[in-house]
C-alpha cells in the first residue's frame, strides 16, 4: 500500500476535525518555524526524516488530537526535550552499569540512538521513527515506559505517511483501526476501544 502525502493526510485530517470535532480541530498547534526545526536537529546532532519535518511544518504537535488512543504527537521542542532526557537516562544506566539487567538492543538498554520520538501518552510511552541511515522505510515502533521497543506488524506501522493516512481513512470511514474506534462528544474526538 502506498501512502498518501503527509500533506494530504493533514488536509484530510483538518477537514473530518473541523466537521465533527470542532473543540479538538481547534486545538491543533500551528506549524513549526524552519528555523526550530533546523535549531532542534543542529542540537540532536542529526536531520528529522523528511516525513517528521514535512508533518511538523503543517502543524507543531497535534494539541489535544488523539491520533490514536491517546497518543499526541509531540512538537518540535518536545522531541528535542525527550530525546535529550531519554539519552541521559541511557548513559546514566550504561555508567553504572545497569544495562545488564534489560533486555539489550544492540547493546543499548533504554533508548537507541537510532529511535526518534515523535508522539507520546500521558503514561510515559513513545512512538519513535527507526532514523538508521540506511533504513528508508522509517519504520515506527512503540516504546513503552519500561524501555521496551517493539515494532507492530499492522501496515499503518511502516512509516509516519502510513500512520496518518490510516488515521484519516479511519475517521472517514467511522472504522476501527487497532481496536480503537474514533468516536465524538462534545465537540471533541475520543477513541473508543473495542473488542
Amino acid at each position: 500500500m502506498t501512502p498518501r502525502p503527509i500533506n494530504s493526510s493533514w488536509d484530510r485530517l483538518e477537514r473530518w476535525l473541523a466537521a465533527h470535532a470542532p473543540r479538538t480541530f481547534a486545538s491543533l498547534p500551528p506549524a513549526a518555524d524552519q528555523g526550530a526545526i533546523d535549531a532542534a536537529q543542529a542540537l540532536l546532532g542529526q536531520r528529522f526524516p523528511a516525513e517528521l519535518a514535512e508533518s511538523l511544518l503543517r502543524h507543531d504537535g497535534s494539541g489535544y488530537f488523539d491520533v490514536l488512543g491517546a497518543f499526541q504527537l509531540m512538537s518540535t521542542r518536545e522531541i528535542v526535550s525527550t530525546r535529550q532526557f531519554a539519552t541521559r537516562l541511557e548513559e546514566e544506566t550504561q555508567r553504572e552499569g545497569r544495562a545488564a539487567h534489560f533486555i539489550l538492543r544492540d547493546g543499548y538498554a533504554l533508548w537507541h540512538p537510532n529511535d526518534l520520538p515523535f508522539a507520546s501518552n500521558a503514561g510515559g510511552s513513545h512512538w519513535v521513527l527507526d532514523t538508521k541511515p540506511h533504513d528508508a522505510t522509517r519504520r515506527i515502533a512503540w516504546h513503552d515506559e519500561l524501555g521496551t521497543t517493539t515494532y507492530p506488524p499492522h501496515v499503518m506501522w511502516e512509516s509516519l505517511s502510513h500512520l496518518l493516512d490510516s488515521v484519516a481513512t479511519a475517521l472517514e470511514t467511522s472504522t476501527p483501526l487497532e481496536r480503537r474506534l474514533p468516536t465524538t462528544a462534545d465537540g471533541r474526538l475520543t477513541w473508543q476501544i473495542t473488542t
